[in-house]
């Protein structure tokens, strides 16, 4: 059986990380990148061996990928997304944010829909091992009934925390958020991060079952100084009726339960995270082949988008908002405007 053929649309950075992974899943490689910079295409197609293409339509056209990187800023992705779904082809990986705004996202999973396409986003904590084991801890019932999730991400919520609040999800699978309280600070600064939104946001969400969970995202976290580097610190605690459990991704997952004395500590080291995109990726060949749902699949990734732009409409409305969120409301960008923050977004 033939590999299924990657594409990426974006020389950037992070676009490194997708071909990467794409050359590294079994069952599929990375045959060419498109970027509208011309000397960035060449220098990105030179350095992996690729075909480099300056129109991304054109790519599509003459490669018929079977899955496409959407690595761009979120200001194009959805457009790129439709771009691509029209072109049918087969899969899509998104990078993160889903999007800018929120009718954006949801134009993105509809279209999506429309054409056959399998729409997912670069979300891929949940294929780091240490979230495995603590969805695991959760499942098994370890730590008894889950009260209270508690997430921290260095970068803000446009930033990283987008994985905070999928993982969050992810671990209550067949729950809902049903609403939202949301602060942040330092909105006039917004420019001076990756993806503008406020430095720090704190977010409360209750999900259908009265289960809590509270995100720190932003630059004011505490930081563990036994977790290296800044990136890397991101974790996910959960309290339970019999126990405590919680992950760090790229570092370890630990837990404490009435079987054990004191933490009981599994390591699992940078690998966990360098793997997980090549993870994410072969997954996604085999759904292309085989059917099925994708562990980081669009509706999940809607409903955290959901959730970021409710905490940000929650600081607009000084109350705690319900969801879903009405059609057309723009949070995150009324809540910038208020700071008189034209947003930098290409």
């Amino acid at each position: 059986m033939s590999d299924l053929k990657g594409a990426v649309i974006g020389c950037g950075p992070r676009a490194r990380y997708h071909v990467q992974g794409m050359m590294d899943a079994a069952g599929m490689t990375c045959a060419c990148a498109a970027d509208l910079d011309h000397e960035r295409a060449d220098s990105f197609a030179r350095e992996f061996g690729i075909k480099a293409y300056y129109d991304p339509a054109e790519m599509i056209e003459a490669e018929a990928p079977d899955i496409v990187g959407i690595v761009t800023k979120e200001g194009p992705r959805a457009q790129l997304t439709a771009m691509c779904a029209q072109r049918r082809v087969p899969a899509i990986c998104a990078e993160k944010p889903m999007a800018r705004t929120l009718d954006q996202a949801r134009e993105m999973v509809r279209v999506c829909e429309e054409h056959g396409t399998i729409l997912t986003v670069s979300q891929q904590m949940t294929f780091c091992r240490e979230f495995e084991m603590l969805k695991e801890c959760i499942a098994s019932g370890e730590v008894g009934e889950l009260r209270l999730m508690r997430n921290i991400s260095y970068g803000q919520l446009m930033e990283q925390g987008t994985h905070g609040v999928d993982m969050l999800l992810w671990l209550r699978e067949g729950h809902e958020v049903v609403r939202v309280m949301g602060q942040a600070e330092d909105t006039a600064d917004a420019n001076k991060t990756a993806h503008p939104a406020p430095v720090f946001s704190l977010g409360y969400l209750v999900f259908d079952d009265d289960v809590r969970a509270v995100v720190e995202a932003g630059r004011s976290f505490p930081a563990d100084p036994a977790v290296e580097g800044t990136w890397l610190q991101k974790r996910v605690t959960v309290l339970g009726t019999e126990g405590v459990a919680e992950a760090v991704v790229g570092n370890f997952f630990r837990k404490m339960t009435p079987e054990g004395l004191g933490w009981q500590y599994v390591a699992t080291g940078r690998e966990s995270w360098d793997n997980a995109t090549p993870r994410f990726y072969e997954e996604l060949a085999r759904v292309v082949r085989e059917g099925g749902t994708h562990r980081n699949n669009a509706k999940r990734s809607l409903a955290g988008f959901e959730c970021l732009q409710a905490i940000f409409k929650s600081c607009m409305d000084r109350d705690s908002v319900t969801l879903p969120l009405p059609d057309g409301v723009t949070p995150l960008e009324d809540l910038l405007a208020a700071f008189g923050v034209e947003p930098q977004v290409q």
